[in-house]
């Protein structure tokens, strides 16, 4: 691995807009999702309001009949609104839904595709740049083929939503592999095997004393070289996953072509996205494994890292 040059700084202060997952395009949550705006929208709102505030002042202040008429006259057209606005124009409102949230996922997308390419060419780290290429390019494919020939339902869109997910995942394991590609980074591996190539050398000769200095010396650069091959071998199973990861994306691409075009398949129901969000699943479990690794040795990495920089000559 070659050290990373220095990399100008870019602003990144720009908020990171969140991004829906596949169950956000599930029929549920866009049912959820449509009933919630159309119960807050203005005009069912309003009236319920009024009627609830006359029935207040109907029961606490005066039994008017205009105030019992505000409370009835409320209530019928603020649900009236509801019904034609969640039952009439559902079907309308759920697919705008739909396209705020491929908008809000594209967003998302093209953010985190920036971000992510430029930290991997801040650090030089040229391999993980090509994996996040490949399997960039893997979701486009398969997303351009679903939006030119899939079809406007909610399972294609849950099912593109899936590649949305594992490529967000992979784009997740290569951030892991950017961290321990960054720590290996600090060390100069070919100077402490040299300098514990020379210590043992010395140690034949050295007396007693001199010995024991050499000793620890030895163990120290030891125990350092095992725990960064330890970690090297950690970032090849991350670009190894991530590699895995864009397999299952174009399986599912050549999967999906024969199967958007008949009608009378199910899109999510398929083998195609079965696979693909096995893919997915198996993928969240690898990253939930490592993070704990990560929290559990990142104290001793810093330990470590900063042995290394401060190992006298």
């Amino acid at each position: 691995m070659r050290r990373a040059p220095e990399g100008r700084k870019k602003d990144r202060d720009k908020k990171k807009p969140s991004a829906p997952t596949a169950d956000d395009f599930s029929a549920g949550a866009i049912r959820k999702a449509v009933f919630k705006q159309t119960i807050q929208h203005p005009i069912t709102l309003a009236p319920l309001l009024l009627s609830a505030g006359s029935a207040m002042w109907f029961f606490l202040i005066d039994q008017s009949l205009t105030a019992f008429l505000l409370m009835g006259s409320g209530a019928l057209f603020g649900f009236c609104s509801w019904v034609v606005n969640f039952f009439i124009r559902g079907e309308t409102l759920a697919k705008r839904y739909v396209e705020y949230l491929r908008a809000q996922r594209e967003s998302s997308f093209s953010y985190e595709i920036e971000d992510v390419g430029f930290e991997f060419a801040n650090a030089g780290f040229d391999e993980g740049a090509q994996a996040a290429k490949e399997i960039t390019d893997a979701y486009n494919q398969l997303k351009a083929y679903l939006r030119e020939h899939g079809r406007d339902e909610a399972g294609g869109q849950r099912f593109l939503s899936l590649a949305y997910d594992a490529h967000r995942e992979g784009v997740s394991v290569l951030r892991k592999a950017l961290h321990i590609y960054q720590a290996l980074q600090k060390i100069d591996r070919r100077k402490l095997e040299s300098e514990l190539r020379s210590w043992e050398e010395d140690l034949e000769f050295a007396t007693d004393k001199e010995a024991d200095s050499l000793k620890r010396r030895i163990e120290g650069h030891q125990k350092r070289l095992n725990r960064y091959s330890e970690r090297e071998e950690e970032l090849r199973r991350l670009l190894d996953e991530c590699e895995e990861l864009e397999g299952a994306l174009e399986n599912a691409y050549i999967d999906v072509v024969g199967l958007v075009g008949d009608m009378d398949t199910d899109l999510f129901g398929g083998s195609a996205a079965q696979n693909l969000e096995r893919a997915v699943d198996a993928a969240r479990r690898v990253e939930e494994r490592l993070r704990g690794v990560d929290d559990s040795q990142a104290e001793e990495d810093d330990m470590y890292l900063q042995a290394g920089q401060n190992n006298p000559e």
